[in-house]
């Protein structure tokens, strides 16, 4: 029994981050630094995320401190020079770093499409998904990209986009037969991105264009109105991040569903703000005619 406690007390010692400044109170101007992969940077202690950052990635510290609690767990924010804006970190991901390293090129921020890190997924062990009835594997790297919205009400926390994740998936696979969630991955309004059937399976989200194409559905219906800042900075993201790991070809064309399917989707608001974003190609075959 000794043995067993002494065992437990080592992996719980190992297994706790060095990374960690929540006790101190950096100077204005100090160099701080990421120590982690995936670590969230919010537009304010408790508000949405705007981005990621991780182990390499150091930033000026702005000499402002604040606490928020998150699932039960109070945190330490501190308020970093985020590229040319302002973004706050749990300081149990943070390091203090060399004044040589924050005078080195300062890192991308990866909101808004950078080739940053990828956006936090929130994946399908998360959500509560079903397992899929069959799969079938995409070849990589993916040459396209295929927006759509689900056209049902918005979500902008993690438990409710959830829930509309997992009444997707009861659709698609109860209503219309399909094997698994519809599409790639989903995105919600509180900016995270939630797994559908990933990237390395075909999903069912584009007809004739599912052996080649990534389906990024943004949840809610954009027809008159477009998806706040946080969802399409997740989609920026995630399509970059895409790229960064191979999965997307570094020269893939973006669309909108209704580019090769005859549909409304994404919806007139948001598919004129799709048009704008780099790499976009245009109508393909199946696209409404007229």
């Amino acid at each position: 029994m000794a043995t067993i406690a002494w065992l437990l007390v080592l992996v719980s010692v190992t297994a706790k981050s060095t990374a960690d400044i929540s006790r101190s109170n950096p100077a204005s101007g100090s160099c701080i630094c990421a120590s982690g992969t995936g670590i969230n940077v919010r537009s304010s202690a408790c508000g949405g995320v705007i981005g990621q950052i991780r182990t390499g990635q150091c930033f000026r510290g702005q000499g402002s401190k604040s606490a928020c609690p998150i699932r039960g767990v109070t945190y330490q924010f501190f308020k970093l020079q985020y590229g040319s804006r302002s973004g706050w970190v749990a300081g149990s991901y943070l390091v203090m770093g060399s004044s040589s390293q924050c005078q080195q090129s300062p890192p991308s921020p990866s909101g808004g499409g950078g080739s940053g890190g990828c956006p936090r997924i929130v994946t399908r062990s998360q959500w509560r998904a079903r397992s899929p009835r069959s799969t079938s594997s995409i070849s990589r790297p993916v040459p396209r990209v295929f927006v759509h919205h689900t056209e049902s009400p918005a979500c902008h926390t993690q438990s409710d986009c959830s829930s509309r994740v997992r009444g997707f998936q009861n659709y698609h696979m109860d209503s219309m037969h399909w094997s698994d969630i519809g599409y790639n991955f989903l995105v919600g309004e509180d900016g995270n991105v939630y797994e559908g059937c990933g990237w390395d399976r075909v999903c069912t989200h584009a007809r004739n264009w599912n052996s080649v194409a990534i389906g990024i559905s943004v949840i809610g219906s954009f027809q008159n109105s477009v998806p706040n800042a946080a969802a399409q900075n997740a989609v920026k993201q995630l399509i970059a991040c895409g790229v960064r790991m191979g999965k997307l070809s570094g020269t893939y064309s973006l669309h909108g569903h209704r580019d090769g399917v005859c549909t409304d989707c994404p919806g007139n608001a948001f598919y004129n703000v799709i048009r704008t974003w780099p790499r976009y190609g245009g109508r393909l075959s199946g696209a409404c005619q007229g």
